[in-house]
């Protein structure tokens, strides 16, 4: 259908074609066109082949897998690198690591974010501010996540972004952290990029197909609770459905005690591995937790993995806000990854169960001497 990417640079409209694809009116002229990028003149016609004036950016018999403006230039994504280009045609490639990777996905939609563009490749998501390095910020490039974890724990170090979208201070996105499995997470960013960046869950979806991207797209002009007041939104797919959650009014996950709304009914994480620098031996695990239903229909099932060995310890669930102690004897523990389970029952408009704090306390392993 014409042109690949469509993009704006100033008030010109610019595009990306690949060499030998044929046009259709209104999508980069008629006929077979000139690989590369094209900048349409100021009020000529889009139709018209010769509105655009085409020139090379990279390799112009390879179909460009994204294209952005960023600080009045432009930037193409290909399998060559990442170019930019301005107004008068000048390009050149600023980055050549990103030679030859062969995304699974066709497209590779760049976002901005806080002064700099937002890469979901292959390497990872990358943040990059023009004239500095690519710089990996996605929830896999946490030194905390990058280690192979404990038998049974959840892996998310090797998994791909499809895209994002960004309003505001949040970026949200997608993220298939098994490229074989359609499951994927709905996720949101927030913090300054790209090393002060907190990642969290808002729910999991569906795929349609685990081999083709899924979109996600922040609309900041719906009206979901009231027709009195805008709202904001973030949209995904969701299996053969199209699905949204409500946002803050700053257009955040986190919304006032009085937005009461619909909660997950059932959560699932695993904690950091804790690695201590000797063994201990555990005496107690006191969680603290808040705002569930006093009918114990809301519960939260704490367990662990003890020493990496793959065995799940799990303990009697907590049904009751405040303080609970969960007594342990487990002895001679170098290592440890805490598990948090949530089921309830409830569908109403209600504050969402927190858990506020969670504690561990043990000592030391004494010496045993023969």
């Amino acid at each position: 259908a014409g042109a690949d990417h469509h993009a704006l640079i100033g008030n010109q409209l610019v595009r990306h074609v690949k060499e030998g694809v044929s046009g259709i009116p209104g999508l980069g002229g008629v006929g077979s066109q000139p690989g590369g990028v094209g900048i349409l003149t100021e009020g000529d016609e889009p139709s018209t082949a010769a509105s655009w004036s085409t020139f090379p950016v990279g390799e112009i018999t390879e179909r460009a897998a994204g294209l952005i403006t960023l600080r009045g230039a432009t930037f193409v994504l290909n399998r060559d690198g990442l170019y930019s280009f301005n107004s008068r045609g000048r390009s050149g490639e600023v980055f050549t690591d990103l030679r030859q990777w062969q995304n699974p996905h066709v497209n590779i939609p760049m976002a901005i974010w806080k002064g700099g563009l937002t890469i979901p490749h292959p390497s990872g998501f990358l943040y990059y501010v023009p004239g500095e390095l690519p710089v990996p910020f996605g929830v896999e490039s946490k030194k905390d996540v990058l280690p192979i974890p404990p038998s049974g724990v959840t892996e998310i170090h090797s998994g791909l972004y499809h895209s994002s979208s960004v309003v505001g201070d949040f970026l949200y996105a997608i993220y298939q952290p098994d490229l074989s499995s359609t499951t994927a997470l709905v996720m949101v960013a927030y913090g300054t990029p790209p090393d002060d960046v907190s990642w969290q869950v808002l729910g999991s979806v569906t795929l349609n197909d685990a081999d083709y991207m899924a979109g996600i797209y922040t609309a900041t002009s719906g009206r979901p609770l009231t027709f009195a007041r805008v709202t904001p939104t973030v949209w995904f797919g969701n299996g053969a459905d199209l699905n949204y959650v409500v946002l803050s009014p700053k257009a955040g996950p986190f919304r006032s005690r009085a937005d009461t709304h619909k909660v997950n009914i059932s959560g699932d994480a695993f904690m950091s591995e804790l690695v201590f620098p000797e063994p201990v031996d555990l005496t107690e695990l006191v969680v603290y937790t808040q705002d569930m239903l006093t009918d114990d229909t809301d519960e939260w099932q704490m367990s662990f993995i003890v020493n990496a060995t793959g065995n799940e310890e799990n303990f009697a669930p907590i049904v009751q806000n405040g303080r609970s102690v969960i007594p342990l004897t487990n002895k001679l523990v170098h290592r440890l990854t805490l598990r948090v389970q949530w089921i309830a029952t409830s569908t109403a408009d209600r504050v969402p169960p927190t858990i506020a704090k969670i504690e561990l306390f043990g000592k030391p392993t004494e010496s045993i001497r023969s």
